[in-house]
């Protein structure tokens, strides 16, 4: 940039500080002002590049080092590598098939051409594009720099700038390969013309992006896209000779940072012996013909690579992205690369713009930006297209939202594109495009733009700009800032809707012009959703965005929808008891419509009154709902019996099956079902009279007295074929029926597994019946005093098969299965089992109108074995209960 510019400004400013005014500073926006430094272009010269021009002889293979390079340092975390896969210790891209078939340069000097075709070919399979393109590396040469000479010899960055004016790659097929021609005989070659016109845009595929990275970084950026470009010195020597004097060319070492060859690593191997003294080793991908090394390919040791350090860098290349879309036209000043950076040594933020002249006639549309980033560390851009005629005047904070049309994050140097968020339109016949990039810390550089001269100097009809703080100011040289576009098409084009079941499509406009945006509406019938959606043109897919936006394509569309019935959403079911009782549902979840049957056991002195609908709104009948649409909360609510009032029992004997606990109801009341029993291959059939087993009891009936239900299981059976007979015969699976009898139990009870899980502090205990679970809401919570951890002795007792009694006059708590009766009299040590008398050493506890006993004494009264049967869980503060019944 203009330093005597600077100094001028520089001096004017300090003549205002010294008068006291600084407003014209102070009113800029900090995030874009600038302290007024003198800017000068940096180049980083390559040392390799004064090595080659004195020793040129040693350059035969086509690598010519870049005079300057890109600036290289270990990169921060960033998007553009998968910095957190791990690394194997060996690697070869070919197992994944990304590797195009080795092709041989012969005696001419085009391996660079070879590795940047090479990396092309396998970013493009990588990206999943199908088979391999085979891309011709002599029209690369001949489109490079004016070059006319197979010999001539180029680089890396040579080959960028051919990839970002749109001049290539160009399929093989259409300008085949030669081994060794002379200019005169390639300008015969059907097809082949030297050095193509930069306003031709021949690019079967469009390379995005090439960044430059550490040597540390090859193995993370092979393994992500398949190949890393790299260069070495080459010489016969450095091939390992076995100890007969015979060269392996399979094997190469040799330390000399000068690179004279380029190739393409596609893997790696830590423990290749290269020689008793070097091992680790890059598998290569050579341009020497398949009966070189092993078949085209070879090992090159590590340390035959040279390392970023002591100002002998060599930049290694990765092509991270390549298009199958080829953009109209390109707006560039830098069709033959960068000469250098430009931006502030001192300074954190840069900001430059490139001014275009339209090159259609028609409209366009920006799809895509590309620059030089040419910061090595963490760097966050911001990209603004404006067509306004005063931009200059204005400043940088002063640009609006609608005129930014993409940000992003980048951590290496390199080429990029960037695909706009907001496409821009345009239509008149100028349009300025601005940058803005910011680093963490001072130095902050955009790529400077080679001309046609190889120098920076500007044409006159190139103009850039950079702001200086308080100003837009041309700069001398041209900025490397571009831009992409389609040409918006005169021809209108349908849009056709295939009529869908279950939903509808419809679009904004069924006729558009190229490069128009298309909204659909997309309307599902109640119950439905958008299954998918396709938008063709032909057998190409269109890109459809997340608010069902596209652009027209040049053609025809055709649009397909397919819808699904929605899944059902599942609500809650939550009971709760007002303490007086326990209550439960037969699920705890369920889709609407599902019905739920509820269950309710008063305790001693307590009968069942009703059923609370708290949230859900749905009707409880005969102890079952339907759910609706949300959750639902229910509480039962429980009543005092009249001390005068007579009580009945209603038994469940689940003849085989889990515990049923024991209703105690007033006389003439009705009882409340109770959740199914669950036996092991059995179907439950309902409850029946023990002693009138043919009529199913209904549970409507009200009750007069003590009364045994018994529970009628069907039998599960499975008739399968013969599969000697089931080869000629169709026979089918019969469920047959067998109703249980209660003198038949002995032979056909199945063994239940009853397990409990109570947590501290939680009023919820769950219970298990070989293996079905369900939720129990308590009215207390299990607790811990002095060390003991103790648990409501009802809940636990219930949910593993006892029928539990409160005796009121001698304040005991009965315990009863069919073969033992357990008496805890409260405020004493004693545990009677079946008559006999034990001595606790924890009395029995009232707490919350519960009865409480340590875990340990629970294990003992129901006759298990603490640590077995009872399991404590120091971690979660669970205990764990299992009881098997039979």
């Amino acid at each position: 940039m203009n330093s005597k510019l600077h100094k001028i400004i520089a001096i004017l400013l300090m003549s205002i500080i010294i008068l006291g005014d600084v407003s014209p500073v102070i009113a800029l926006e900090e995030a874009w002002t600038y302290k007024m430094e003198t800017s000068e272009a940096e180049i980083i010269k390559n040392p390799n590049y004064d090595y080659y021009l004195n020793h040129r002889d040693e350059f035969k293979y086509g690598y010519v080092p870049p005079k300057t390079l890109f600036p290289v340092a270990e990169p921060v975390s960033g998007r553009r590598s998968k910095r957190d896969i791990p690394v194997p210790e060996k690697y070869d891209a070919r197992d994944a098939e990304l590797i195009s078939p080795v092709k041989n340069q012969n005696s001419t000097g085009t391996c660079w051409a070879h590795a940047s075709m090479s990396s092309v070919e396998t970013a493009l399979k990588k990206s999943g594009y199908g088979d391999f393109c085979d891309f011709s590396e002599l029209h690369l040469v001949h489109n490079t720099n004016k070059s006319t000479n197979l010999q001539d010899g180029g680089n890396i960055p040579f080959a960028m700038s051919y990839f970002s004016r749109l001049n290539g790659p160009k399929f093989e097929k259409d300008f085949p390969s030669t081994d060794s021609v002379s200019d005169d005989e390639v300008k015969v070659l059907p097809g082949h013309t030297i050095m193509e016109d930069f306003s031709k845009k021949l690019a079967e595929k469009q390379v995005g992006d090439m960044i430059v990275i550490n040597k540390s970084e090859i193995k993370k950026f092979v393994m992500e896209y398949g190949a890393v470009i790299g260069s070495y010195h080459h010489d016969e020597s450095g091939f390992i000779k076995d100890s007969n004097g015979i060269v392996d060319k399979t094997r190469y070492h040799l330390k000399k940072s000068e690179s004279n060859h380029a190739v393409t690593i596609i893997g790696w191997d830590d423990n290749k012996k290269i020689t008793d003294e070097v091992v680790g080793a890059y598998l290569i991908k050579n341009s020497w013909g398949t009966n070189f090394g092993d078949n085209g390919y070879f090992w090159v040791s590590y340390e035959t690579f040279p390392e970023n350090v002591d100002g002998k860098q060599s930049n290694y290349y990765v092509l991270t992205d390549v298009r199958d879309k080829v953009a109209d036209n390109v707006y560039q000043y830098d069709e033959y690369g960068v000469a250098g950076f430009d931006g502030f040594k001192t300074l954190k933020t840069f900001i430059f713009a490139n001014e275009f002249d339209k090159q259609s006639a028609k409209d366009e549309i920006i799809t895509d930006i590309a620059f030089y980033n040419c910061n090595a560390k963490n760097t966050e851009f911001t990209v603004y297209i404006v067509e306004r005629d005063d931009w200059k005047s204005k400043k940088p904070s002063n640009l609006s939202e609608e005129d930014k049309v993409a940000t992003g994050n980048i951590t290496h140097s390199g080429y990029y594109t960037v695909t706009l968020e907001n496409p821009r339109y345009i239509t008149k016949n100028k349009f300025v495009i601005i940058m803005k990039l910011e680093t963490d810390t001072e130095g902050v550089y955009a790529g400077l733009a080679a001309t046609d001269t190889g120098e920076d100097k500007k044409p006159k009809n190139k103009k850039s700009y950079y702001w200086t703080g308080m100003s837009f100011n041309e700069a001398i040289g041209c900025m490397s800032l571009n831009a992409y576009s389609k040409i918006v098409s005169e021809e209108e084009y349908t849009i056709t809707i295939n009529s869908s079941e279950n939903g509808s499509v419809k679009a904004n406009k069924y006729k558009a012009k190229k490069g128009e945006e298309i909204t659909l509406t997309i309307e599902p019938k109640e119950d439905y959703e958008l299954d998918k959606i396709e938008v063709k043109k032909d057998d190409e897919e269109i890109i459809l965005t997340s608010d069902n936006k596209f652009i027209m394509p040049e053609g025809n569309t055709i649009i397909t929808a397919k819808f699904k019935e929605k899944p059902a959403e599942e609500y809650t079911v939550t009971i709760t008891n007002d303490g007086n009782g326990n209550a439960s549902a037969d699920i705890q979840k369920g889709k609407t419509g599902t019905e739920v049957t509820l269950s309710a056991t008063a305790n001693p002195g307590y009968k069942f009154k009703e059923w609370q609908v708290i949230n859900g709104d749905v009707t409880v009948s005969n102890n079952k709902f339907n759910i609706g649409n949300k959750d639902v909360e229910i509480k039962a609510v429980f009543e005092k019996i009249s001390p005068n009032s007579e009580t009945v029992k209603i038994i469940f004997d689940s003849n085989g099956g889990s515990f049923v606990p024991t209703q105690s109801i007033e006389k003439n009341t009705k009882a409340i079902r109770p959740t199914d029993p669950i036996r092991f291959g059995y179907t439950f059939m309902g409850w029946y009279r023990k002693f009138n087993q043919e009529e199913l009891f209904n549970f409507n009936e009200k009750i007069n007295e003590d009364t045994i239900l018994i529970a009628k299981w069907e039998k599960n059976y499975n008739i399968t074929p013969d599969p000697y007979y089931s080869k000629s015969n169709t026979w089918k699976t019969i469920n047959a029926t067998q109703i249980t009898k209660t003198e038949e139990k002995k032979t056909e009870i199945k063994q239940i597994e009853l397990k409990t899980t109570i947590k501290i502090g939680s009023k919820t205990l769950e219970k298990s019946i070989n293996g079905k679970s369900v939720s129990i809401q308590m009215d207390v919570a299990p607790y811990i005093e002095n060390g003991r951890t103790m648990l409501p002795v009802r809940f636990v007792a219930e949910t593993l098969g006892f029928e539990v009694e409160w005796n009121n006059n001698t304040r005991t708590v009965i315990l009863k299965n069919k073969d033992n009766t357990v008496e805890l009299p409260v405020g004493t040590n004693k545990i009677i089992v079946n008559s006999v008398e034990y001595t606790s050493d924890v009395k029995t506890v009232i707490k919350d109108d519960r009865t409480f006993l340590p875990v340990a004494n629970i294990a003992r009264v129901l006759g298990m074995k603490d640590g077995k049967d009872v399991v404590w869980d120091e971690l979660t503060k669970e205990v764990t209960i299992i009881k098997k019944l039979k």
